[in-house]
C-alpha cells in the first residue's frame, strides 16, 4: 500500500491546495478509544456490514507474514482465505491510490477482525485517501494503538491540519518519528520498523505548511531548513524523490512569500534541473527571473 501516501505532482497542473500538504472534523481525540453507542449502560454492538462483492476465484497476493496473521485470527481456513482475497483487493486499489474502491473491503475486514492492526493501517489510509479526516484520525489512532509505530504520524499531522483541530500536537508527532529513527539507527533494528525517509519528509512538509497557515512563515522555512540541505547531495541530485521535490517547491514557496527572491528562485532552479512539469516550477521560475 503507499506508506505517504502524497499527492503525485505529474497528475496536477497547478500548486498544492492550502488545505493538507499531502492527500488526505475530528469528534474525537484521535488517540481516544473507540467507543460505541451506550444502552442502558451497555455498549451497543457494532452495527452489521454487508460483505461487498469479489469477482469469483479472486486473486490472493499477499506477503506471507500478512497471511498469517490473518490466519491467526480468522476463524477456520475458509474465512481466512476469503479475507486474504478482499484484503488483496483492498490493497490492489491502494496501490493505484483509489481509497473508494478500497475502503468497503476493508470496512467488512475490519467489523470481522477488529484488532488486527494492518487493517484499522489500511482502512485510515484509503479514508484519508479520499479525505474522510475524522475517520482516517479515527483508523490511524486504532493503528497505533494496537501495533505502536507511529510511521503514519505524517497522515494524522495532516489529518489535523485539514480539520483545524488539535494542529498543536503537529510537531509533537513529526519530531516522534525522526526520534523513532535516530534510536532505530543507533539499535541497528531491522530495516522494516524504520520509518521511511519520504514520511519524514512529508510530516516536516506538514509542519512547515501549518506553521505558515498561521503568518509564522519563518518558523515554516526553518522546519525546512535540515531537509534543503540534501540539495548538494549527490545521491539525491542524481534521482531526487518526489519527497525531495516536493520539499523544495513549499520551501521555495514559503521563501517567495517571506520576500526571499533570490533563495526561492535557486530552489526552483533545482527542482527544474531535476524534473520536468513539476507543478508550476517552470512558470514561478519564469516570474522570478
Amino acid at each position: 500500500m503507499p506508506s505517504n501516501h502524497d499527492r503525485n505532482p505529474h497528475e496536477r497542473d497547478k500548486p498544492p491546495r492550502k488545505g493538507p500538504a499531502g492527500i488526505d472534523n475530528a469528534q474525537l481525540r484521535p488517540d481516544a478509544p473507540p467507543r460505541g453507542a451506550v444502552v442502558r449502560g451497555k455498549a451497543a454492538p457494532p452495527p452489521k456490514v454487508t460483505e461487498p462483492p469479489l469477482a469469483q476465484n479472486a486473486p490472493v497476493d499477499l506477503p506471507k507474514g500478512v497471511r498469517r496473521e490473518i490466519d491467526r485470527v480468522a476463524s477456520d481456513a475458509k474465512d481466512a482465505h476469503r479475507f486474504h482475497q478482499h484484503l488483496t483487493c483492498a490493497l490492489t486499489a491502494l496501490d493505484q491510490r483509489d481509497g473508494r474502491t478500497a475502503i468497503p473491503h476493508l470496512r467488512y475486514l475490519k467489523a470481522r477482525l477488529p484488532r488486527t492492526g494492518l487493517l484499522r493501517e489500511a482502512l485510515g489510509v484509503a479514508l484519508y485517501l479520499e479525505e474522510h479526516y475524522d475517520q482516517a484520525l479515527s483508523e490511524l489512532g486504532a493503528y497505533r494503538r494496537l501495533t505502536g509505530k507511529p510511521d503514519h504520524n505524517h497522515l494524522v499531522a495532516d489529518a489535523l491540519r485539514a480539520t483545524g483541530h488539535n494542529c498543536d500536537r503537529i510537531p509533537a508527532l513529526i519530531v516522534e518519528m525522526e526520534n523513532h529513527n535516530h534510536q532505530h539507527d543507533l539499535d541497528e533494528g531491522h530495516p522494516d520498523d524504520r520509518v521511511p525517509d519520504a514520511a519524514i519528509y512529508e510530516g516536516r512538509i506538514v509542519w512547515a505548511s501549518w506553521l505558515a497557515d498561521t503568518g509564522d512563515i519563518g518558523a515554516g522555512r526553518a522546519v525546512l531548513a535540515p531537509l534543503l540541505n540534501t540539495t548538494n547531495d549527490n545521491d539525491h541530485d542524481d534521482s531526487p524523490d518526489e519527497h525531495h521535490l516536493r520539499a523544495w517547491y513549499v520551501a521555495a514557496d514559503l521563501a517567495q512569500r517571506d520576500n526571499d527572491p533570490n533563495t526561492a528562485r535557486q530552489l526552483l532552479q533545482h527542482i527544474t534541473d531535476n524534473a520536468h512539469n513539476f507543478y508550476d516550477t517552470n512558470q514561478r521560475l519564469t516570474n522570478l527571473t
